[in-house]
């Protein structure tokens, strides 16, 4: 029979390999999976940095510059598109991983293997649910804190005094936290303050040699923020980082983000709410446990002699200290009490806290309490990667990853395709109010350094606060963009571009021709329409369909309203007389309809009711036009006047289409059947419809 020892080394190898590939596969998909704005910004940043242009001058942003350095680098080195900036923040998860397995408080090996093991699967299963596969700020600072722990507080607390070079990298790595936003300076302050006190704890335990251990933590914070005040220098702008990054949120961000102290204390009050939780609750439900939980096996595992401090302090009374110290630090990393990836660095930090305690109580050989929580640990995260959903509102199984990605490489990129189209390598377009992914997809720079439009932008833009070249309006006069997407949603439900931008979306929809109506709508300036119909590819695969699909729209009843755009290419002959294949449900119907023919320049060729009795099932309706219609965007309106549901007629339209029809006010992707016929009499029918 196998020796305990060796069940113990076989049980601990699978459960280190499992881990291990488990986290490589889930690691290998978030590189793939989703689009998030926020995440988006950094490579537009990086991209206009490497093109000469300066953040806070040239480019607007309220957010700190730590992402942005780390985007530009990234660039620098070769990365293009997101899969390859989020190498970064997987990097930062593997060093976490390796530090919490190396960490010098293990006694044995296999413990650290263990804590780091637990750590990686549970990031692996539900760490989609907080975007950690993002190169967010808050996904970073989670990892950056989580090495710091394990190279420098846990070895502290365990009375162990720590190398100079890794107190060094702990104290660069938190300046490269405070680099991520003023957000993290009470963090920074906290944490700095941890280690002098620990430090201390050394010096008064007889260890000499770390009393000047601090000196060196502090130059390494110091030489991070020296080599980014070169980094600003060179690439963004000193006045600016003042005004967009401290004044713009307290005088402008803030009216849209309530802040109040007492969020910081939402974490833990959802606990509160248990069982009534949304998915979003769950998630952070599950980290704050994960934290309060880690944090007492830490603290239980902790020597029975601290720093020789049982003269002025009992060991229990550290340990008191301790637990007080680290859940204040818990809420310094998610000062504003969020969920979804808000929660990211307190999401790393805690799952870290109850992976090391696990570990410490592996190594103290307290294996029925390690067997507990590992239970504890699969049956609660299989529970919550079940259940939670993330920022999309998406599910985050494996199963629904991989359809994402799927579907994520499929759809989206049409608007893309079509702006890279229209302007040419380098040429600027809109992506408006925030979609900066369309910028990436197709490569192409934007407008302006206001690459998306909010309204509190525009609030500051309003109040007279933004300097020369910073005012979007003026920028779109002075160098119209190819192409532009436009979003008409109402931004977090207050106000829609229109409504919060007049002078930027009136100049762009005065002057360029919308190729989609709708919400979102492209629109593109006048000289480049031509290039968009002739080469777009979608355009290209509709030639080679066989396979195509006729349908009936509905009835057309009162009020019903469709619009069918209609191109008439250059070199094609004028329009004089356009057919329209109607249906009648091989029934009698009583009636009229209105036909309307709108040329490019508003002017009506073709103004007629028909009575539907004069229809004729399945056959073209001939009507003349009063004048040809020339090159351009011309426009097909049937309007219903008094047909009931069963008593009106109908029309054929087929499926793919190069232009899509409208139906009250809604895009439908397919076009009515028609054949348009020319003033030399050539018959030009819809691509797929009977000839």
């Amino acid at each position: 029979m196998p020796k305990p020892d060796l069940l113990k080394r076989i049980a601990l190898t699978l459960i280190v390999l499992a881990s291990g590939s488990w986290w490589t596969y889930r690691s290998i998909q978030g590189l793939f999976f989703l689009e998030f704005g926020d995440e988006s910004t950094r490579l537009v940043v990086a991209n206009m940095l490497v093109n000469g242009k300066r953040l806070y001058l040239d480019i607007f942003s309220h957010h700190a510059p730590g992402t942005y350095a780390i985007a530009h680098l990234a660039h620098v080195l070769g990365a293009e598109q997101i899969w390859q900036y989020r190498l970064v923040p997987m990097s930062l998860t593997l060093l976490a991983i390796i530090s919490i397995a190396t960490s010098s408080i293990w006694k044995t090996r296999s413990a650290g293997l263990l804590a780091a093991s637990i750590y990686a699967a549970i990031l692996a299963t539900v760490g989609f649910a907080w975007t950690g596969q993002m190169m967010l700020y808050k996904v970073m600072v989670g990892q950056i804190a989580v090495i710091v722990l394990a190279i420098l507080i846990l070895p502290l607390l365990s009375n162990i005094v720590v190398q100079k070079k890794w107190l060094a990298i702990s104290g660069a790595l938190l300046g490269l936290i405070l680099l991520m936003g003023l957000t993290f300076l009470p963090f920074v302050v906290v944490f700095s303050g941890l280690v002098f006190w620990l430090l201390r704890l050394q010096i008064r335990g007889n260890k000499p040699e770390s009393s000047n251990q601090f000196k060196v933590f502090f130059g390494g914070l110091i030489s991070v923020l020296a080599l980014a005040a070169i980094w600003t220098s060179f690439y963004a702008d000193w006045p600016g980082l003042w005004e967009m990054h401290v004044n713009f949120n307290k005088d402008f961000y803030s009216n849209y983000i309530f802040y109040h102290w007492s969020n910081l204390f939402r974490p833990f009050l959802v606990i509160l709410h248990f069982p009534n939780l949304t998915n979003h609750e769950l998630v952070l439900f599950f980290i704050v446990i994960l934290g309060l939980i880690g944090l007492v096996g830490l603290v239980l595992a902790l020597p029975k002699k601290i720093h020789q401090i049982e003269n002025y302090l009992s060991a229990w009374g550290v340990r008191t200290a301790v637990i007080v110290v680290f859940i204040g630090l818990m809420l310094l990393l998610n000062s504003r009490g969020a969920d979804q990836w808000h929660a990211a660095a307190l999401a790393g930090w805690n799952t870290a806290l109850f992976s090391i305690g696990i570990g410490q109580l592996y190594a103290a050989r307290k294996l029925r309490s390690v067997l507990v929580l590992l239970v504890f640990a699969t049956t609660a995260t299989w529970f919550v990667y079940q259940q939670a959903t993330n920022i999309y509102g998406g599910s985050i199984t494996v199963q629904d990853v991989q359809e994402k990605i799927r579907s994520d490489r499929l759809a989206g990129n049409t608007f893309a395709q079509a702006l890279q189209i229209a302007s040419d390598p380098g040429e600027p377009v809109v992506a408006w109010p925030y979609y900066p992914a369309l910028y990436v997809f197709a490569q192409r720079p934007p407008v302006s350094g206001h690459f998306f439009l909010l309204p509190w932008q525009m609030d500051w833009v309003d109040a007279g606060r933004a300097g020369p070249g910073q005012i979007p309006c003026e920028t779109l006069k002075k160098t119209p963009p190819a192409a532009a997407w436009i979003g008409y949603g109402k931004v977090w439900g207050l106000r829609n571009i229109r409504q919060y931008a007049p002078c930027s979306i009136g100049f762009l929809e005065e002057t360029f021709v919308p190729l989609t109506r709708g919400n979102p709508r492209l629109l593109v300036r006048p000289d480049r329409v031509q290039r968009v119909l002739l080469d777009f590819p979608y355009a290209k695969k509709i030639e080679t369909v066989t396979n195509w699909s006729l349908t009936p729209v509905e009835e057309i009843t009162a009020s019903r309203r469709l619009i069918q755009p209609i191109i008439v290419h250059e070199n094609e002959p004028s329009i004089s007389t356009v057919e329209i294949l109607f249906a009648t449900w091989a029934r009698k119907n009583t009636g009229q309809i209105r036909i309307k023919w709108l040329n490019p320049e508003g002017t009506l060729l073709l103004n007629q009711v028909i009575d539907v009795q004069s229809i004729k099932n399945n056959t073209y309706f001939a009507l003349p036009l009063n004048a040809t219609a020339k090159q351009g965007r011309h426009e097909l309106i049937i309007e219903g006047i008094n047909g009931t549901i069963g008593n009106a007629i109908t029309l054929w339209s087929v499926s793919p289409a190069k232009i899509w029809l409208e139906s009250d006010g809604e895009i439908e992707h397919k076009s009515i059947c028609l054949r348009l016929i020319g003033n030399n009499q050539e018959i030009k029918p819809t691509l797929g419809c009977p000839p």
